[in-house]
């Protein structure tokens, strides 16, 4: 697959963008012809197969149900062993009596060159968490903690 520059993000898109609007529960929103869940994931796991990092949906694709069959693909993409990184973020959270999203934002707020990353809000405290994970210092130990059980995996279309 060939890649390219999204704007000036630094986020290398393939070429090909998969458009999601065939995907969906027929019978919600105004695409009675879309593909359920079983019928799609063999075009979400050839497009992944070939290179495809790039999808677009909308939450008007069969009522959104196109944006809840893409995210239990991906959600079926996680490991065993991806696991034990949730349950450090619980631990460490649980040791300083704050909620586990403010222990994962405060630890990638630690990375180098992240500078702002988006985050979305449905609830007060979701916001509250990431205001409040931006004084949230981890020490050595906790992030040896969170980063013990991480195995790397190839990015696709980054660089």
């Amino acid at each position: 697959m060939d890649y390219v520059s999204l704007g000036a993000t630094g986020l290398q898109v393939s070429r090909i963008c998969l458009g999601c609007m065939s995907y969906g529960e027929p019978g919600q929103g105004a695409h009675p012809w879309s593909l359920d869940r079983e019928a799609s994931e063999p075009f979400f796991r050839q497009a992944l197969d070939a290179g495809i990092n790039f999808v677009d949906t909308a939450n008007v694709y069969s009522a959104g149900s196109s944006e809840e069959i893409i995210d239990e693909f991906g959600r079926s993409l996680y490991r065993e062993e991806d696991r034990s990184i949730v349950e450090a973020v619980l631990g460490v959270a649980t040791k300083r009596g704050v909620a586990p999203a403010r222990v994962a934002l405060a630890w990638l707020l630690g990375k180098p060159g992240v500078d702002a990353p988006i985050v979305g809000a449905t609830k007060v405290h979701h916001l509250d968490d990431a205001v409040a994970a931006v004084d949230l210092r981890l020490d050595d130990s906790e992030v040896d903690t969170l980063e013990n059980g991480y195995q790397p995996r190839p990015v696709v279309g980054f660089n």
